[in-house]
């Protein structure tokens, strides 16, 4: 790569020649780190820790499906919790009706248009309570917050196999969002809502629409842009698989949301202490959730007594919530956080599952149930032991339960159950902070 300088440039204003070359400097600094470089760009694009390959990397979703939420009006009347438990990238408005894992846009009048109150309904409000990835793709020469990812440009007719290369617009930002699913290593990936037709010669949409409407022609070079990659992405094995029979884009093979076999996951379940810290630990936990669109089930107890008779009831608490959603859950303390999406936990042909610390301790931080007999009979053994061994804690009375157990053990990996300070776990899926040990004084000893 070329690293010389720029040569300088002079405008009549030499307040401006100073801004302007100051940032020209940064731009070349920036390339040399190969920071979001894009061609003929000014040094817009944030510092490494905004850019959002260094946030999910390429192939972080390899070999799993996702879903695109388009802007067409066949969603008008969609159910998007058919959508619960996948991973969905929400192209622009999609985020007010279900928590994507990534919003996706590349339009910087849009974000003026949310963060301006432009938009109507609750746009604004949820665009702030969002707590997926907020990404936007650097096509424009914009500052946007901190709480906005960037992704760089490589041309609108451009398409890239790399986050790191930055992602091809294709004037669209579902065309976008398709590139950056392929980054991302999804396979197949599904489209919905991208019917590339308006209505009255003007654009039209699921939603209330934007303060100002294209013209119908502009489908047209949409889908030229879509035409003209889907013969690679198809050659590379890569299926893409419209889900509105009747879109005008019909380059990629269409299906059918009810055809799609469902995937058996588990329903997160945790608890805490009311009127305690715990209250505070539980939102990371929930935040981290909603980023992941999985389906939960968090309550708050009232103190039993003291840290030790409250962890007990982990073992009732999970009996009675496999009772009551007659399908597998997965138990995580108040204090963790999912830092990944929990690919593993799909379909797990397991009656229990947890990680065991240095191939020995079993460890109760992360630990799935199955909605099965031998589970519950497991369960039952463990609270039996709690109630005989109060003063022990209730993982070491759960490996004693296990001991004589004829169910099946999945063993999970450390990056499922990592303790933040005392495992060396490089990519943490699931991460325990250990609140106790600054909080169970709240609840006595």
């Amino acid at each position: 790569m070329n690293t010389n300088p720029l040569p300088r440039i002079t405008t009549s204003d030499p307040a401006v020649d100073r801004i302007v070359n100051q940032a020209r400097r940064n731009w070349e600094f920036l390339k040399r780190k190969k920071v979001g470089i894009y061609p003929g760009a000014f040094p817009y694009i944030p510092v490494e820790d905004r850019l959002f390959s260094n946030i999910l990397e390429d192939g972080e979703w390899k070999g799993q499906r996702c879903f695109i939420i388009g802007g067409g009006p066949s969603l008008k009347d969609f159910n998007f919790s058919k959508l619960k438990g996948e991973l969905v990238i929400g192209v622009n408005r999609a985020y007010e009706k279900i928590d994507c894992t990534i919003m996706f846009s590349m339009d910087n009048r849009y974000y003026q248009w949310i963060t301006r109150g432009e938009l109507k309904g609750r746009a604004r409000e949820k665009f702030i309570d969002f707590k997926g990835y907020k990404v936007w793709l650097s096509a424009s020469r914009h500052e946007y917050p901190k709480d906005i990812y960037m992704l760089g440009w490589v041309g609108g007719e451009g398409f890239s196999w790399s986050l790191k290369d930055g992602l091809g617009g294709g004037s669209n930002s579902g065309f976008g969002a398709l590139n950056l699913a392929v980054c991302l290593g999804a396979n197949p990936i599904y489209l919905l809502g991208f019917d590339m037709k308006g209505n009255n010669g003007k654009q039209a949409w699921w939603h209330d629409g934007y303060p100002q409407k294209q013209p119908n022609e502009v489908y047209a070079k949409f889908i030229e842009r879509f035409n003209r990659v889907a013969p690679e992405l198809k050659k590379r094995g890569i299926r893409v698989i419209n889900l509105n029979p009747d879109s005008s884009l019909k380059c990629f093979e269409f299906g059918s949301l009810d055809s799609i076999k469902r995937i058996a996951r588990p329903i997160v379940i945790s608890y805490y202490t009311k009127s305690t810290g715990y209250e505070k630990e539980i939102q990371g936990l929930i935040n981290s959730l909603r980023r992941f669109n999985l389906e939960r089930d968090i309550q708050a107890i009232d103190d039993l007594g003291g840290w030790q008779k409250n962890t007990h009831y982990k073992a009732r608490f999970i009996k009675a919530m496999l009772e009551k959603h007659k399908r597998p859950v997965l138990f995580l303390d108040s204090d963790a956080i999912i830092h990944r999406y929990p690919f593993l936990l799909n379909d797990l042909d397991a009656d229990m599952a947890c990680h065991f610390k240095q191939g020995s301790e079993l460890l109760t931080g992360t630990i799935y149930f199955a909605y099965s007999d031998k589970a519950m009979k497991l369960i039952n053994s463990w609270v039996k032991i709690n109630n005989k061994n109060p003063l022990i804690w209730e993982q070491r009375n759960l490996q004693e339960a296990v001991k004589d157990w004829d169910g099946k053990i999945e063993r999970l990996p450390a990056s499922y159950c990592k303790i933040f300070d005392s495992m060396n776990v490089e990519k943490p899926i699931i991460e325990h902070y250990q609140a106790s040990r600054l909080l169970r004084h709240e609840v006595g000893n």
